[in-house]
């Protein structure tokens, strides 16, 4: 096989195995898409809508990170609330089940980042946690069945366009609550 070696062509001994590896080069960038309606958590039930969606459109590159903001989360014993993000080939990431113990959570805010310091604890307060799962739910249809994905890096590597889902349920009777900001979908992709 023939190279080039400073502009002077040279012969390779290919007897071993060869490669060529193209980089391109591209911008990262981090685009933000909201869904800013309310989410209502009946109690044991669905959360309306179910799902809540969010239409990715215009980025040209993969995903290098993603990261999901939950605005304004009430209830009454959030421990009973599952949150289900599903991407737009599928992928699915539960972000939160079994998470925040029994305590009120009031307004809080809550982004969940793969690369956060800490799961959600015991008494949810506004702040960055990862994904935060302790126990085994399926979510009601449409979304999909289990096996559910546990880290956002799920995403990484793939196309952000098209339509994500984010499924939210009440998996105990009782309590009740609302995500009364909606949520933020934030993608850091490497367009070309």
């Amino acid at each position: 096989m023939i190279g080039l070696l400073n502009g002077s062509p040279i012969l390779l001994d290919c007897n071993c195995i060869c490669s060529i590896r193209i980089l391109f080069l591209c911008v990262e960038r981090t685009t933000t898409f909201i869904n800013s309606n309310a989410i209502t958590i009946p109690d044991l039930s669905t959360g309306v809508p179910y799902p809540s969606q969010i239409n990715v459109m215009g980025l040209t590159g993969r995903i290098i990170k993603a990261t999901v903001t939950i605005s304004d989360f009430s209830h009454t014993f959030p421990r009973d609330v599952g949150f289900l993000l599903v991407g737009p080939q599928g992928q699915t990431v539960e972000l939160m089940s079994c998470a925040g113990g029994g305590g009120i959570a009031v307004n809080v805010t809550i982004t969940f980042d793969d690369s956060a310091p800490e799961q959600v604890p015991t008494t949810i307060v506004s702040g960055t946690y990862q994904p935060s799962v302790f126990c085994a739910r399926t979510y009601s249809s449409p979304a999909p069945t289990p096996p559910y994905g546990t880290q956002l890096s799920a995403y990484n590597d793939t196309i952000a366009n098209g339509l994500w889902s984010l499924y939210v349920q009440d998996f105990i009777g009782v309590d009740a609550g609302v995500i009364s900001g909606g949520w933020t979908l934030n993608i850091t992709s490497c367009e070309i």
